[in-house]
């Protein structure tokens, strides 16, 4: 019987002793874990940053995109304010020259008509 039990106070020194083992290994792994959690933290920290950056440029270059549509829009509708004042002062021009074209030839058909009867009084004279 005590053959038993030294047997019994072995197997219980040898779990002891894998447990101690258990019981390092176990702290070992979770520095490393921590270490690990860290390093991917930091890691997912960057990515977010970067993410972040790159977000912030989009944003950046959509507003200016839509500065430049603002600014072309404008532009735009300048341009086809002075098109339509163009246009306008070319119908003005044409309707002025139509009515000068009118008086000058009405000026001629009178001057005409003055010639001709100052033709009939000198054949009358003569």
């Amino acid at each position: 019987m005590s053959e038993d039990i030294s047997e019994i106070i072995s197997d219980i020194e040898d779990v002891l002793r894998l447990i101690k083992e258990a019981k390092n290994r176990i702290g070992k792994t979770a520095v490393k874990t921590q270490a690990l959690a860290g390093e991917f933290k930091q890691e997912v920290g960057v990515d977010l940053e970067n993410f972040e950056i790159r977000l912030q440029e989009i944003w950046n270059d959509l507003d200016s995109v839509l500065q430049e549509a603002k600014t072309l829009r404008e532009d735009k509708l300048a341009m086809k304010s002075s098109i339509r004042k163009t246009i306008e002062n070319e119908e003005n021009y044409k309707m002025k020259d139509e009515e000068t074209q009118t008086r000058i030839e009405a000026k001629l058909e009178e001057r005409k008509e003055e010639i001709r009867e100052t033709i009939e009084k000198i054949e009358k004279n003569e």
